[in-house]
């Protein structure tokens, strides 16, 4: 029996789970401001849900690495998003997961 570990995603249904922070509309502009120049991404993520104005930016929890603590994990997500949101509070970050269903 095989055991499937990772993202899964098909047509119709799509999800995520990453630490980070929700983009608020003024953020979302410029995020994707930015995104439109700028090719590499410093391993950040960025979802948007369907039929919702949301923008969810981070890390996904997958690529936390085997000699890697969570504490670790989180302090680097935190910088490579202040390089872009310098003003983020540590109270804007939290594990974030979706799940949608299109079909």
């Amino acid at each position: 029996m095989k055991t499937r570990k990772g993202f899964v995603s098909n047509s119709s249904t799509t999800s995520f789970c990453l630490y980070g922070i929700y983009l608020e509309e003024d953020q979302q502009k410029e995020w994707m401001e930015t995104y439109n120049k700028i090719k590499k991404w410093d391993e950040l993520e960025s979802y948007s849900a369907p039929y919702t104005d949301s923008i969810y930016l981070g890390k996904s929890l997958a690529k936390l690495k085997d000699d890697e603590t969570g504490k670790q994990f989180k302090d680097h997500v935190k910088e490579l998003i202040r390089n872009y949101f310098p003003d983020t509070k540590d109270s804007d970050f939290c594990i974030m997961e979706n799940g949608w269903y299109d079909g």
